[in-house]
């Protein structure tokens, strides 16, 4: 049932007074003013003339439209709020925005509102500009007129931050220096490493000094006090206002640990080379490594007379080596051996090369 269908039925004697209520209240009039709408349009008063009626129900007030501060403000959205009444009529409600606060030319419906009162309203705006100043307000409209809310501003968040993990370097045995880049944004952001052994758990961290302004921003930090021979892994993670945002995880090893001198065998227990007594063939010259015990050999190079001559690496330990086209006389043969923990073991042995025997012809 409409409006003046009820006030008809009521003022006509076909609604009871307790049913006039009750509807009224349904259509969103308080208690108290249905109460007061009963006993001015009693049938039996005087002052149910139609130019009452017309003065309470058809000449009402327009909707009241009041705008409220916006809620979840970020870089490309909000949540834009007001309060709408719309005194008793179905009120069509938009908000009206822009960036410029004298021509709001943008608009952004709401859900419609009924009844009487306030109704609190709310619509989420998308697609704004990082950085920006917005302007906005709240309109109602209903068959009554038009209300706009009073307009008010918010400013958008910037982006946020960006952050690029970049390669560690000055390896060591138990340090490194771990780099990255960062962007701002103009934003105080502040700057750290997250570390670890295990990728899926960077539970260590290492600030670096706060950056600031607009572009990228190199940025490292020393890490010290680590395991050697271990793999880590470490991201550059930058933070503002505007967000936290982390690199990509890379990885490094530091350096294998480097036995005291006194505790690598000597040259002699590594190499087997051909006796320096008295003369070598140039022709038939072998080099063979042995493997002592706790000591992995893992590149020997071969040098005569200071040129290179042989290169064994692998798991292959002995080496022919050809002396065929040096000069006659004195050889010195260097050994350079690496060994698995980074260990580089030299030794050296002079040689007198012996003259090839000439056959004699047969006649």
């Amino acid at each position: 049932m409409s409006r003046d269908q009820l006030i008809d039925g009521y003022l006509a004697g076909e609604i009871s007074r307790r049913t006039f209520v009750r509807r009224l209240v349904s259509l969103g009039v308080s208690l108290g003013a249905a109460l007061a709408y009963v006993d001015l349009l009693r049938p039996d008063s005087a002052k149910a003339a139609p130019v009452v009626v017309a003065k309470v129900y058809e000449d009402q007030l327009p909707p009241g439209a009041v705008t409220t501060a916006p809620s979840d403000v970020a870089g490309t959205l909000v949540v834009l709020h007001g309060a709408v009444d719309p005194n008793l009529r179905t009120t069509a409600v938009r908000f009206e925005w822009g960036t410029d606060a004298a021509a709001l030319a943008q608009t952004l419906p709401a859900p419609a509102q009924e009844g009487n009162g306030d109704r609190d309203v709310a619509a989420l705006l998308m697609g704004l500009t990082p950085a920006t100043t917005y302007a906005y307000r709240v309109v109602a409209t209903n068959p009554s007129g038009t209300t706009a809310g009073a307009t008010i501003s918010f400013t958008t968040a910037p982006d946020p931050p960006q952050a690029v993990t970049a390669p560690a370097t000055d390896l060591t045995t138990n340090s490194a220096i771990l780099h990255g880049s960062v962007d701002p944004d103009l934003q105080p952001t502040d700057v750290r490493f997250e570390w670890g052994t295990a990728p899926a758990a960077l539970t260590n961290s290492l600030p670096a000094a706060q950056q600031a302004g607009d572009g990228d921003r190199d940025v490292a930090a020393a890490l010290t006090g680590l395991a050697p021979g271990t793999v880590y892994a470490y991201r550059v993670v930058a933070s503002s206002p505007s967000g936290v945002v982390a690199g990509e995880i890379a990885s490094f090893t530091t350096a294998l640990a480097v036995s005291a001198a006194s505790s690598l065998p000597p040259f002699s227990a590594l190499v087997v080379l051909p006796s320096s007594g008295g003369c070598v063939s140039r022709r038939k010259f072998r080099i063979r490594l042995r493997r002592p015990k706790g000591v992995v050999i893992v590149k020997a190079t071969v040098s005569v007379n200071g040129k290179q001559v042989k290169v064994v690496k692998g798991r292959r330990l002995s080496a022919p080596v050809d002396l065929r086209g040096l000069p006659k006389g004195h050889v010195t043969v260097e050994i350079a051996l690496q060994t698995k923990a980074g260990q580089t073991i030299t030794g050296e042995r002079r040689y007198e090369t012996c003259a090839p025997k000439i056959r004699s012809k047969r006649k």
